[in-house]
């Protein structure tokens, strides 16, 4: 049978089904479907950009449309699927020795950076829009020694990108206190499902040790309402660590402010065992150091 037309989504989908040779749209098709309609595509090479997350249909390489099955981009890590062959990935992202190790698949590597980013496209106004957001921001630091003197982090900010008054910490509702929000900044916006109790634990050790350090973590998750779940539960353990009212949950924020507004935060603190993907280049082009 035919294959569906690909719906209009966004501007970006619809560049990308230009530039394609074809494009065709599985959504609406069960796996078995899609899985037949590949085939019938007689593809030599499936790559599988998705991996563990949001909407991912493993399903579909059980059924093996095409004589080769790889995994790249959206989730740099094995799947552990039988019928996929390859990873293709970098030797910083898997070192050979942990490949060897724990990545069912055969590696192919690439040679500098498997990660591809468009944020100096998408987010060309972001050094400028958040020059003013660290404490010694480049060719704006005060030269003198009084002046730097009357610097306070009460100053930092970011620029809106509608033109209205710019973004500072207080604004980002973080649920903080004025004291938590002139501290030291950890943060960590990946999705909550990422966090374990050994990195957990850490910050919190962290937190004890910085008493005017508060950690920065998303509201935004891709499960309808289990981010206010996971922030009952992680205040909760925040408690259990002794460090009450130190974790602020950052909200959705417009496209154009959110990368910008991450530079008011100081220091990205990543998990151990899950690490951050596009969210870890979010910060560093945001200027925000990751450890």
């Amino acid at each position: 049978g035919s294959l569906p037309p690909p719906h209009a989504g966004t501007a970006e989908r619809r560049a990308i089904a230009a530039a394609a040779h074809a494009f065709f749209d599985l959504t609406r098709l069960t796996d078995a479907e899609a899985a037949r309609a590949i085939d019938g595509l007689r593809l030599h090479v499936l790559v599988n950009l998705v991996g563990h997350t949001a909407g991912a249909r493993h399903a579909l390489t059980h059924y093996r449309p095409a004589p080769v099955q790889a995994s790249y981009y959206g989730y740099a890590g094995t799947t552990a699927l039988p019928h996929m062959h390859y990873a293709l990935l970098d030797a910083a992202a898997a070192p050979p020795p942990l490949a060897a190790a724990e990545i069912t698949e055969r590696m192919a590597y690439f040679p500098f950076s498997h990660f591809v980013a468009a944020h100096a496209r998408r987010y060309a106004h972001a050094p400028h829009a958040s020059r003013l957001a660290h404490p010694w921001p480049a060719g704006e630091w005060p030269a003198g020694e009084e002046e730097r003197a009357t610097w306070s982090p009460a100053l930092r900010r970011v620029d809106s990108s509608d033109g209205g008054p710019p973004l500072r910490r207080e604004d980002l509702r973080l649920g903080l206190s004025p004291r938590r929000l002139r501290g030291v900044a950890l943060c960590n916006f990946n999705q909550l499902y990422k966090l374990d109790p050994d990195s957990f634990g850490a910050w919190a050790n962290a937190l004890r040790r910085l008493p005017e350090a508060s950690l920065w973590l998303s509201r935004v998750s891709v499960r309808r309402g289990w981010a206010e779940h996971a922030e009952q539960s992680l205040r909760a353990q925040a408690a259990a660590h002794g460090v009450t009212g130190r974790l602020g949950f950052v909200p959705k924020l417009p496209e154009a402010d959110f990368i910008p507004a991450r530079s008011l935060a100081d220091l990205m603190v990543d998990n151990r065992w899950y690490n951050a993907h596009t969210t870890g280049a979010d910060s560093l082009w945001a200027g925000v150091p990751a450890v």
